[in-house]
Parts: C-alpha cells; structure tokens; sequence
C-alpha cells in the first residue's frame, strides 16, 4: 500500500508540475526588485471616535514601528485620514477646500520631533485620505512618533479618523500641548470625551531597497532559508488549501510567528533557482497530526525523496514542532521544483524550510538566516475572491466551459456591484479572479468608488509589481487620475509586455498628460461577430480594440452602471435569459483581451439553413460553421439547443474537417425561441471559441394574440381571455385545446380553464373564462396553452392582469428599494424582490413600471418618492420659482400629469403615491419674485389690510397702491431688524402656498383615483429658504412620509396616523434603527421605508446580494414586529401628551433674520441649526423624565389648549401673536409655562414690541437665553417643574432609558421603554405583566425588571391573566377552497379585552407558507382568519399554529389536505 500511495503521489505531482507552467505557484526570487512595504495598524474604515483638534493645547500621537535599517528606504511617504472636512468657527460649517472668506489655520505634522508639513486645513484637512511624501532620513528603526496639532493662527478644527478593529494603544491625544498623553482618549476636542480603544488612521507607505538573496554563498556552500507562511494570505485560504497563522498554544512557536497551515489533503509546490550543482540537504520544521494520520512527503523535480512515516510527532495538546532532516538528492545548478504533499484531511503546519549544499549544517530557530524573497501565491489582504451569493442565474451557459489553455487569471478594479458579474462569468469559461472593488458612487459621479483610496492603490501595486502575472486587467468605471503615476506605468509596461487590459467606461479629469493615455491612443471599433441574438443588440456596449506591444486593449463604453450594460428588445409573453448574451460577449471579451484567440483555432463563420427568423419547427435546421488554424489537432463542433420553456436541451455534434464542418440541429414541434450555442472543442473537450444564435421557429399555427382585461379585476372573479389562433389552410378543421392558468405569487394557480375548438382558415378566436380563487395578489400571470388533442403544445404565451386591492394600514408595512440605473440590469431585476422577502419585508418602492422585482414574490407596491418636481425647484437669476406656483400655464400642465400618474397607480393597487421627496419651497435662495407670485401676495396683502395706508404704518413702507407692494429679502430685511414686516409676512405666504399646493395635488390625486393615498413630502428642517414647516404641510396631504428626527413633528398634525412613514436605514446601528421602527408603530404609523437596502450605498448587501450585518439587523428588525407585535403596537390610543411645545414659524424666521443682521457673512442654515437647539434641548430634558409631549402651533395656542396639557414650552418663541400672548397668560395663570428671557420680544410679523409682554407667577418658570444643557442640576431643577405641574407619570422607570411611550390597549396599558441593558419598573399598583417581545407572561406584580442587549422593552399590564389559547379549523380540506380558522382566549380575574394573535401555516413538507400567515385582532377575546388554498398547493397534513402576542399561549391544528 505504501508504494501505491507513493506511486500516485508521483502522478498527482507530475500534473501539479505540468499545470505549474500555466497557472501562478509560489516563487522563490532569485533578484529582488524593490517592495512596497506599508505600515499599519488599524483597518481604515473610520469608524471609531474623531481626533478633533480646536487649538494648540489640542494635540494628537501616532507610533508606528519600522523594523529595518531605514536606509534601505529608497522613497516614503505618509498615509493620514481625515474623519469629516475641517471646520471653521465664524460661519459655523464645515468646508471641502479653501472657501472664499474662510482663513484656515496650518495644520502641522511632526515626525520624531522634525515638522513635515505646515499647511492650510483647507487642503490637508479635508475629508477622505491624504498623502505625504517624506524624506526618509526623517524616518528611524524602531518607534516613529508622528504628531498632528494646529497651529494657532485661526479659529478652525480638524478631525483626524480612527479606526476600531484592532487597537494596539499606539494612538494618544494629549489636552496640555503634549505634556501628557493619554491612550484610548482620542477626541481631545469634544465636550463630552470618553474613552475607547482605537487607532488613529495614520501609516507609512515605504519603498524598499530589497537586497535579500534567495541563497547565502560562501565557503563554496550555499545556504537557503525560506518560511512558507510568506507564500500566502492570513484572512483566506489559498486555491490549494493554505494560509499563514499563528499558534501560540504550546511552549514550541514558529520561528517568526506564523507559519503555513492547512487542513487538507493537498501540494505545496516551490520552484528554486538553486546557485550550484551537486548534493543538496533538505531540512523542514514542521507537525503533522499524528493522531488523525498527519504525515508528507517531499519531491525534487517529480522524484521522491523523503516521507514522514516514520516520524512520531507530538500530540496537538502538547504541540511541538521537530526539526526533520529530509536527506538529500543531486540536483543541477538553475531551477528544480520542490512538491510538498501533505495526507489526511488534518493539521498541516510548515515553519521553515532549509536546502543547503553543506552537510554538517544544522539549522536552529533560534538563531535563523535570513529568510528568501518570495513571491506571494495570494494577492494582499484587501484584495478578495467573491464567493456566488445565493441568488445566481439558474442554469448558466459553459460558453467556454472548460476553456483551452486553463483559467484565465484576471484581475478586476471595480464597484462592488460588478462583483456579481464576475463570479457570473466565472461560471461560463474558466477564470480565476482577484478583485479590488470600492463602494458604488452615491447619485450622480459617473465613476465608481467614492474613491480609489490611497490604501487600495497600495494594494493595486502589490498585486500587479509583486504578485502574480495577470493574462488581464479590468477597469470599470474608474478614475483613471486616483492611479498612481508609478502604477500607470507599471500598467504601461505590462500590456507592452503582453497583459490585455479591458477599461470600461474608464476615464480621467484631469487634462495633463499620463501615462496611462498612450494605451488609449489610436483605438478602433471592434466586432464581435457569431453572437447573434434576438435582443436589440444594438444597446449592447460598443467596444473599442488596439494592440499594444504584446498585448491587446480593449475599451467597452455603455450608459448605466453595471458591467454587462443594458439589454433591450427581449421577448414580451415567454422565458428569455436576458443575462446570456451579455455575459458570451464579456466572456469573449476577456479571452480577447488574454491573446487567447490570437493563435488558436476559432469560428470564422456560421451559415443557418433556413435563416434563423425564418425556421420551422419540427424541422431540422442545417449549420454550416468555418474555422481556421488548428491543422493536426482533432477538433468538433458542439451544439447545445434549448427549448423555448422547459426540458432537457437538443445535442449534436461533428467534427471538424479542413476548417468546415456540417451540424444538423432536430427543431422541436413547440413555436417559439430556440437558443442555439456552438462550441469549437478539441479532442481533451477544451474550449477554443463559441458562437450562439436564436432560432424563431413557427409552424403552421401560431398565438398571434393574447387579449387580456385592461381594467383591474375584483378578487376572486372570473379573468376573461382571449387567444386569437392564426393558421394556415393545411390546418384548417384541426381540433385544439386551450388552457389558462392564472399564477400568483410564489407560482400559486389561482385558477385553470380549457377550451376546446376547431381552427379556421387565417384567424380562430378562443375565448375562455378563466375562474379564480380570492387572493391578496394585486397582479397575476395568465399563461395560455395551445396544444392539439394528442397533448403536443403548440405555442404557449404569458400576459398579466391587474387586481383590486384596497390599501389597509392596520399592519406593519416595510419596503424597499433599488435603482435601476445604477446596478439592476435587466438579468437581475427579479432579485430585489426575493431578497426583500427573505429581509421579512412585504412591500416594495419598485417603481410599478418594473414589475419584475414585487410580482413573484406577492409584495405590495409602495411608492413614497416623487410624481413631481414641484417640491424640488430651481430658480431663475432674479428669484423667480420654476416651477412657479401661482403660474396657471405650470397648473394647467401639470394637473394631466398628475391624474395620470394617479390612475397608473391606482391600477397597480400602490399602497400610496409620493408626490414630493426632500420637498421646499426654494433651495439656496429666497423664491418667488415672479409676477404671478407677486400678485398672489399683493391680493392676500389686501384682504389683510383692506388699504395701502394701513399696509404702510404696518410695514413702515410708503406704497401708493397694494400693486406697488414689493416684498423684501433677506439682504434688506437685516437692515432693519425691529420691524420685519415687508419680509416675513412674504415667507410666511410662501409657505402658505406651498402647503397649499401639496393640499390640491391630494385633491386632484384623490377625484382622479379614489383608492390612492397621496402625499409624502419627506421634507428637511425648515429654513428662510425652504420654508418647509410641518404642521402647514402635514395638515395638507393624506399620508406623511419624514426622516425619523422629524418623526415627532409629523405625527402631532398629520391627519391620520396609519398612513405615516418614517425611513430609515441607512449606515445606522442596529440600536438606533429598531428603535425608529418601534417607535414609529406605537405612535400608529404604520409604514418604513428601508433605504439603502441595495448593493450601491451603505454595504446593506454584498456585491453578489449576500446580507451584511445591517441585513441581518434589518431581518431581525422586521420579524419581530412582523408576527404580530407590530400590530399590537398600533392597538389603542396613546396616552394623552400632558405636554405641549410651540413650534413657531415667525420666531425661527424672526431669530434667523437677527442672527444674519449681526453677522452678515454667516450661512441662514447655521441659525436654522441655532434656534432648533433650544427646542431639541428640552426635548433632551422630557425624553430623560420619561415625559410625553406633543407639538402645538400659534394657531392652536390662539384658539385654546385643552385641559390634558399641564406644561407649555415655549422654546425661544421671540415673535408671538397678541392673541397668542394672551392665551399663554391665560394658560399661565393655572398650569405651568416654560421660556425663556427672550419670549414675546415681536410680533408675528416680526416687528418689535415697545414692551415685553408681562408673564411673572408660580407657574412660570423662565431660563436663560441660551439652549438647557442636559446636567443633572438641569433635570433635577426641570423635573421639579413637571412634577409640580402634574405631569410626571405615576410609575418610576429606572436604568438606562432614553423615551417611554405609553398606550392604552383595551383593558390594558403597554409602556414602550427605549434603552437598553436591565430597566426596573415600579408601577402604584399590582396586575399581570406581559413581555410582548419575549411573548411571556411576567407575574402579577407592581414591581418588574426586563433586561435587552438591543432594542425597546414593552410592558403590557393587564387586569387579568391569559390561561388559554383556542384554535378551531376544520380537519379536512381540498386545493382551491377556504380554510376559516377560528380564535378563542381564555381568562382568570376577568374577561379577556384586545389581543393580537400569530396565526402560521406549514404546508406539508414543513416550510411556512408566508402569504397564509395571519395576524389576527381579537376583540374581547376572541378572533377569525381564513386563506384560500392555491389549485396547486401539495396534498398531505398542513399545520396551522396560533400564538398570542402577550402571553406566548399557543395553539396548533393539522388539516388533511386531499386531492
């Protein structure tokens, strides 16, 4: 058995040697060209807390340790990340650059006490990644401090980025100059610092002298030291199962560390250039695992020499690693190949590896020589390999499958979206890839990568100068200008040497010359000839092609974002892989591009008799192919022909004879598309080049039409068809069947009808009336077949219905979307939908023109974006709005489009339709100084004032006539701030008419489509130019959908709460976004936007659509409140607020105004930000005291506030009403008031009163004119207040809690508690807690503790404890029937109130059938649900199992379906 094994090791080594030639293997460098060494210690996603730095006592360190003779350091230069851009303290901003008015202080950095850079924060300070050259002499062996301060000479801030990953303490601040460092207290700068571990993102870049030869002659010996681990990679394995690690288990260590480590039976193969000829002595520190049969063997040149056998190693609990001495073999001078093969599926380690040509030499760890230059196997860490996500194309085409010559070894910059593509092609010809990808640009920028970052262009290097050698390089969409000079040329040189580059829509900026240019110099169009298609291929990508030296470029060029462009034209009503002719064209484009062609054997032509348009089914279709070169090889040419639907392909073959052969290709007896594909093989099955045509076949009979209802269908009724059947004489008098099916989501048959007919000459109308069982489905497929009696189809064809479904909001909705543009080609459009359904959403933001994404899946569209741009202007110079809102020419267009985009989605039953996102009055500057607007004012100035005189001594203007009334701006409004009249009543109106605006387009939206809910909005905070305030807009539309900080605002005045939406998303933590959504039901929202949730923005999916972590928060997020508890939350009604807060339209634009009269320079946006901070400060106060609040408006304050509020909070209200003054003095003289010393100080209108209205007693509490800080004298002091009022809760929350909502549900109450970690409650009395996340019941008690790493605690409190749960379903049922469930619950201590219970359905193979899941509102205890199942659904036992929400009472039946 030994001598087998070592027999067939031969062999497998013998192949590995021969396959070595093709395909990169470790290489031992005889010379050492210079290496790129980069010192780092962090993974340079800033993630961790900013070094802000306000002024010179501000200082921060970074160590980074060299550990080699610096001058062998040819160039250096320093690598720093800045987390944002640089402030400056007089306009309060943050700016990208050097700006006009803004006087930067230097940022300086020192480099063991030398300054190396002394420069404006305007350009060293911006954010994102910078670069430094240094001299090297500033540079030392051992510990490198690099210092960042500021200079002094301007009020200006910097922010330098850290990193959390892997913090080794080498990054300090210092708050005395530098006197004292500390580490882990990084953001020396902040108010509120506090300490974390995390290293600032700062390395050394260094180009080194690498004069390590691979052998040490001397004496006449040689010596060779060589540690395996160098070969490869730590984070992944290697193609052939290695990788270096640690092992710090046991007393015995590698030599330096690491060492090369795999779990495999598998080779290590390790060409030498060895110096002399003669005897050479092998040594190996190495363990094998023993115990699991661990054991190698060694070869030269196919030869073996020595085994393991006999060795006993240690066992792994006291790993030790030997020294074995392999003995020798004569070898000659010049390149000999070392195979190590290692047996057993167990641990493999290797730690040195010594050859030398003396005999009494004996190597010791402990005193090692120095170690070869290798090349690496693997490319460097940051360079990846993606792995096939799980949503694939089903059944790809092995174009080129396997390909002749072995893998081609590619290497790809790119967007993370094009990672997809590549592993997709991956599939088709034999490639090896290495990808460098960045994040997809966010909007606009038609490049990919919000950056090549420096990092990565250090990982570009290494790959192409010091890794392996590419056949070819692709660029897709990459600024060529982030490439490095040095890099550019290195790319330069390899296409002349003969790598092929492919550059996709790759191109620079910058006008100086590079050296990149020269590739793209005298390029011509390029044909790919023998890929025909139905598609319109003239929408595929143009591509370009010059040679270059050895090597070839090709530049493709196409408009949207993802590699394989855009296929038009596809087939309407049948099955088209629409990703298959793109994916052969990038296929032979990168077998181009690697001169695989250039000498090979290749298709020339293809001749189709009859032509390809023109084929008749059931006959055979002859295809002459010509080929050149291959003389003396046996080549053939294959032929794989799919069907138009189904079943198994049509093969053929023939061989290849003086570069022609004949193929015969047996058409099937179906109409339809036949999709043809030739390969050109030799006799090892190896692939040279491939060809393809679609084959429309049509016989005598044909579906000429399919004639479906244009209006949406009631559920459950009967779906009227027609197919109109065209046939020649010959088939006259034949009888037929048709048959309709009608598919649901999830391929569920809704109904079936056939028809029988006879065809008549020309045309045959077959009318069917197709049944259909009632569904949540909004849309449905109707698939038509028309066979002869016998069963033989003749053509089958595909249409769509619409179905009415109301929009209900008593349940959570989530969805989301993705752009088409930027990463969705058409081969993926169906993705979107499966991967929302696996996130638990059920609705999507799809727009409904592309119903690829929803319909499979059952999800409900969701439109919360724009039919307009009305909420998004531009201006003209003068500061007129476009489009303007009073302009009856923009009304009378606009008002068409608008009802028609109402009925489009009315029809796809779209929960609601947006009419604005991001919406404002005016963006940068003041709007509307248009005539049409003017007019508007002055009309409304009349009803107001009745005369021009009295307009006058209001606005202290001197107009004879209300039409020569012209409304200030900004510019002349601080030049008179006691009186603000002439401009803030004008941005008063403009806010009235954009509110207006949106309250006509919900009116139109609603006459025009009844089953709409229109509105959205989203607008941002409110400023002079925008105007957006919330309560004027959410009183105006029918659905609200805001950012969640503006949550609280859109949920006091939107007309009806179910039909709010929040989005969220994002980058944000897990934390934060669940308490966004649970936030949003208990106030009784009902709807979440999801943004983000796509391959091009935030990294939510991976570039092959795997989940990242935020996924599978999200996921987590959206099952917890999907079963049930989401709708529980929406039960009842909120406590009444004994709260109320004025949110002011005139005292923000009255305080932005004084802020810009004092300081004129300043941005409005910054005393926007200003005068929010005094609300948001006592918001920070409720939310600490467990307070709710609500908002209020003057107009409200005017007419009276009801008895529930106890506390007014004016939040520096400096222009109020007279009424309103008089309702709050009012209010004061019974109830408590909050404000501050500037309250009242102008009117509405904004001009100054001569006295300030008098509001002193007991129930006025006044602070001072700056924003509450959150210490814990304010609260205390803030909470006395409340208390006093009577607006504190009975309860006591304690631990650490942010916000509490409380509810009353039924007989119930539930407190929602936003926090985390352990929470006691102590409530006044006894009833029966319930844990609705945990469905558990607690105890009664009056006393309880919940504990939750992430996410709200919620506490229902009931006067009775659940004891049962009864589920009622009948015991048997049949396919294409309902199933009504019944619900009962139990009690003790009272009857039961309102509950909600999770009703689930298991088909028989025990997968949930989502769409048949329920949850069901029991009222006093009691509930029903049904659902209908499919004509299709499997016979067998279906499980049906209810829980209730509360108490996790549960329930479970079993129905016998049968056929």
């Amino acid at each position: 058995m030994g001598k087998q094994t070592s027999a067939s090791n031969t062999c497998r080594a013998s192949v590995i040697a021969v396959l070595f030639i093709l395909v990169a293997a470790p290489e031992v460098r005889s010379e050492s060209p210079p290496r790129r060494v980069v010192i780092k210690d962090e993974g340079g996603k800033p993630n961790g807390p900013r070094g802000q730095v306000c002024w010179t006592n501000h200082v921060l360190r970074k160590i980074l340790n060299v550990d080699f003779d610096p001058a062998a350091i040819r160039s250096a230069k320093l690598l720093y990340r800045m987390h944002n851009d640089p402030y400056d303290v007089p306009s309060r901003r943050l700016h990208s650059g050097m700006v006009k008015g803004v006087k930067w202080a230097n940022i300086v950095i020192l480099i063991n006490g030398k300054e190396v850079l002394s420069g404006p924060m305007g350009v060293w300070a911006k954010m994102g990644w910078h670069e430094l050259k240094l001299k090297p002499d500033v540079l030392r062996r051992g510990e490198n401090v690099i210092i960042f301060k500021h200079d002094g000479s301007g009020p200006s801030y910097f922010y330098l980025a850290s990193n959390l990953d892997s913090p080794k303490g080498r990054s300090a601040s210092s708050k005395d100059s530098g006197g004292n460092f500390r580490i882990n207290f990084l953001t020396p700068g902040s108010k509120s610092e506090t300490p974390g571990p995390s290293e600032y993102i700062v390395r050394l870049r260094l180009d080194v002298a690498d004069n390590r030869p691979a052998f040490e002659v001397r004496d006449g010996q040689a010596y060779g030291w060589l540690e395996p681990e160098d070969f490869f990679g730590r984070k992944r394995y290697s193609a052939d199962g290695w990788k270096a690690a640690s092992w710090t288990n046991s007393p015995s260590r590698p030599s330096r560390g690491l060492m090369a480590y795999s779990l495999q039976e598998t080779t290590m193969n390790i060409p030498f250039e060895l110096p002399l000829a003669g005897k050479w002595y092998a040594w190996v520190r190495t363990w094998q695992d023993g115990f699991l049969g661990g054991r190698f063997e060694l070869a030269w040149n196919d030869r073996q020499f020595f085994s393991s056998e006999d060795h006993r190693f240690s066992g792994d609990v006291d790993l030790r690693f030997d020294w074995l001495n392999c003995g020798s073999a004569k070898l000659a001078k010049g390149k000999n190949l070392m195979t190590i093969s290692t047996f057993s599926k167990s641990g493999h380690m290797f730690d040195v590896i010594v050859l030398t040509t003396d005999p009494k030499f004996v190597p010791d760890e402990k005193n090692p020589l120095p170690a070869m230059p290798v090349t690496k196997q693997d490319p460097p860490e940051g360079i990846t390999r993606p792995e096939p996500g799980p949503y694939m194309m089903e059944n790809p085409v092995p174009w080129a499958k396997p390909t002749a010559g072995g893998p081609l070894r590619t290497f790809w910059v790119c967007g993370d979206i094009n990672e997809l593509e590549i592993v997709e092609l991956a599939r088709r010809l034999d490639m090896k890839y290495d990808v460098l990808s960045s994040p997809t640009a966010y909007y606009g920028r038609g490049l990919f990568g919000q950056d090549l970052a420096l990092d990565q262009t250090d990982l570009l290097h290494q790959a192409l100068a010091e890794g392996q050698d590419y056949e070819v390089l692709v660029l897709v969409r990459v600024n060529l200008d982030q490439i490095p000079i040095d890099i550019q040329k290195i790319i330069a040189d390899k296409v002349r040497g003969g790598m092929g580059l492919v550059s996709v829509r790759s191109r620079r900026e910058k006008k100086k010359e590079q050296p990149i240019q020269e590739l793209f110099r005298e390029i011509e169009h390029l044909p790919i000839d023998n890929l025909q298609s139905c598609l319109n291929t003239q929408s595929f990508p143009s591509v370009y092609s010059r040679k270059f030296g050895k090597g070839r470029v090709l530049r493709v060029s196409y408009k949207n974002f993802g590699t394989m462009g855009y296929a038009g034209g596809h087939p309407a009503g049948v099955p088209y892989p629409l990703g298959e002719p793109l994916l052969a064209k990038w296929a032979k484009y990168l077998l181009l591009a690697a001169a695989r062609t250039e000498d090979a054997p290749d298709i020339v032509s293809i001749e189709f008799d009859p032509p390809p348009k023109a084929v008749t089914t059931g006959r055979a279709v002859k295809v002459s192919v010509t080929c050149r070169r291959g003389a003396g090889q046996e080549l053939r040419i294959d032929a794989v022909c799919y069907p138009p639907w189904e079943g198994g392909p049509i093969l053929a073959s023939s061989p290849v004879k003086n570069g022609k052969t004949e193929i015969s290709i047996p058409l099937g007896a179906e109409n339809g598309i036949y999709r043809l594909q030739l390969s050109l093989k030799n006799d090892r099955n190896e692939t040279y080049d491939f060809a393809a045509a679609d084959l429309i076949a049509r016989g005598s009979t044909t579906i000429e039409k399919l004639v479906l209802p244009k209006e949406r269908l009631k559920s459950g009724s009967k779906v009227p068809v027609t197919v109109q059947v065209q046939c020649l004489k010959p088939e006259a008098g034949t009888p037929v069947v048709a048959t309709a099916e009608l598919l649901g989501a999830h391929d569920r048959l809704l109904g079936k009808a056939k028809q029988a007919a006879k065809l008549t000459a020309n045309q045959t109308d077959i009318s069917l009336s197709l049944p259909s069982i009632p569904s949540h489905d909004w849309f449905a497929r109707v698939r038509v077949t028309v066979s002869k009696q016998d069963g033989q189809i003749i053509e089958r064809r595909q249409g769509k219905v619409f179905i009415r479904q109301p929009a209900v909001f008593d349940d959570y909705w989530s969805g989301a979307g993705m752009f088409i543009n930027k990463e969705l080609t058409q081969y993926v459009r169906h993705v979107p939908g499966l991967v929302y359904e696996q996130l638990g959403m059920n609705a999507t933001l799809m727009d409904g023109s592309e119903l690829d994404a929803p319909i499979p899946r059952g999800l409900r569209l969701f439109h919360i974006f724009r039919v307009t741009e009305a909420g998004n202007p531009d201006s003209t110079g003068d500061g007129a709005r476009v489009p303007c809102m009073h302009d009856p020419a923009f009304l009378e267009k606009f008002w068409p489009q608008m009802r028609n985009a109402a009925i489009t989605y009315q029809h796809n039953s779209s929960l609601t339709m947006g009419l604005g996102d991001e919406t404002r009055v005016g963006s940068g500057r003041e709007v509307c100084w248009s005539e049409h607007t003017l007019n508007a004012f002055r009309s409304e100035l009349k009803v107001r004032y009745g005369t021009a005189v009295k307009l006058n001594e209001a606005w202290k203007t001197q107009f004879k006539e209300f039409s020569d009334a012209v409304p200030w701006r900004i510019e002349e409004a601080i030049k008179r701030p006691d009186n603000l009249a002439p401009w803030l009543e004008f941005r008063l109106f403009m806010a009235g008419a954009f509110a207006d605006l949106f309250k006509k387009f919900s009116r139109e939206c609603r006459e025009a489509a009844p089953d709409v809910v229109a509105g959205g909005a989203n607008p941002f905070a409110p400023t002079i130019q925008r105007l957006t305030f919330f309560p004027d807009l959410f009183e105006a539309v029918d659905f609200a959908s805001v950012y969640p900080r503006f949550f609280d605002r859109a949920r006091c005045f939107i007309r009806n709460m179910r039909t709010t939406t929040i989005w969220t998303g994002y980058e944000r933590s897990h934390q934060r976004m669940e308490n966004e959504v649970w936030l949003t039901l208990a106030y009784g929202g009902t709807m979440v936007g999801w943004f983000g949730v796509d391959r091009t923005f935030y990294g939510t999916l991976t570039g092959t659509f795997g989940l990242s972590d935020r996924a599978r928060w999200i996921k987590a997020i959206n099952e917890g409140v999907n079963e049930g508890t989401g709708k529980l939350l929406l039960q009842g009604e909120v406590e009444p607020a004994p709260v109320a807060i004025l949110l002011s339209k005139s005292s923000l634009l009255a305080y932005t105004a004084a802020g810009l009269a004092a300081n004129p320079q300043s941005k409005p946006e910054v005393h926007t930000w200003s005068f929010e901070s005094y609300r948001e400060a006592y918001i920070r106060l409720l939310n600490a005291a467990h307070v709710q609040y609500d908002y209020v408006t003057d107009k409200q304050i005017a007419a009276g506030l009801p008895a529930q509020y106890r506390v007014l909070i004016l939040p520096h209200s400096v222009a109020v009403s007279d009424v309103c003054v008089r309702e709050i003095q009012k209010f004061a003289s019974s109830r408590a008031v909050i404000l501050d010393k500037s309250f009242g100080v102008a009117n509405e209108l904004g001009i100054r009163r001569v006295e300030q209205p008098e509001l002193e007693g007991r129930n006025v509490t006044r602070y001072s004119g700056e924003p509450l800080r959150t210490t814990k004298g304010n609260r205390k002091g803030f909470s006395e207040v409340l208390i006093s009022a009577g607006a504190m809760s009975r309860e006591q929350i304690t631990g650490s809690v942010n916000r509490v909502v409380r509810k009353l549900i039924g007989k119930g109450r539930l407190i929602v508690a936003f926090g985390r970690g352990e929470v006691t409650f102590r409530f006044p009395d006894a009833a029966h807690n319930y844990d609705i996340r945990e469905h558990r019941y607690l105890g009664l008690a009056d006393t309880i503790k919940l504990s939750r790493r992430i996410g709200p605690l919620a506490v229902l409190r009931l006067p009775y404890e659940v004891t049962r749960l009864k589920l009622a379903a009948p015991k048997r049922s049949r396919p294409g029937k309902e199933i009504k469930l019944s619900l009962n619950l139990k009690a003790k201590g009272g009857d039961p109130g309102q509950h909600v219970v999770r009703v689930e359905v298991f088909g028989p193979d025990e997968k949930p059938r989502r769409l048949y899941g329920r949850n069901v509102l029991c009222k006093d205890g009691k509930g029903a649900a049904s659902f209908w199942l499919a004509w299709n659904d499997p016979p067998g036992d279906w499980r049906i199992t209810a829980r209730d929400i509360a108490s996790g009472l549960r329930a479970e039946r079993t129905i016998r379906v049968k056929r």
